[in-house]
């Protein structure tokens, strides 16, 4: 599910020249729904960055565990690819 979301983002940012503000920006052009994740607390987070002054535009998609204990996962635009969120606590 989260590899849909990542593959509608970058559509996105190739027709708008940019990545969404919100990923419900994505619905329905880009992706008919965004599902849940089925992992933790089964929601994603997405936070999107841009510096106009750099031209940089990038995002993180996370999905966190349900318990303080387990780890998240994140996925990079910078880095193109998920990976596991050390949980700190």
């Amino acid at each position: 599910m989260g590899d849909q979301i990542v593959t509608a983002l970058e559509k996105y940012k190739a027709e708008q020249g940019h990545y969404p503000d919100q990923l419900s920006e994505l619905m329905p052009s880009y992706i008919s729904q965004i599902k849940s994740p089925q992992y933790g607390e089964k929601r994603w987070d997405y936070n999107h960055q841009s510096d106009q002054a750099s031209g940089k535009d990038s995002f993180g998609l996370y999905m966190w565990g349900r318990k303080a204990y387990q780890d998240g996962y994140l996925y990079s635009s910078d880095r193109r690819q998920w990976e596991v969120v050390k949980n700190s606590f």
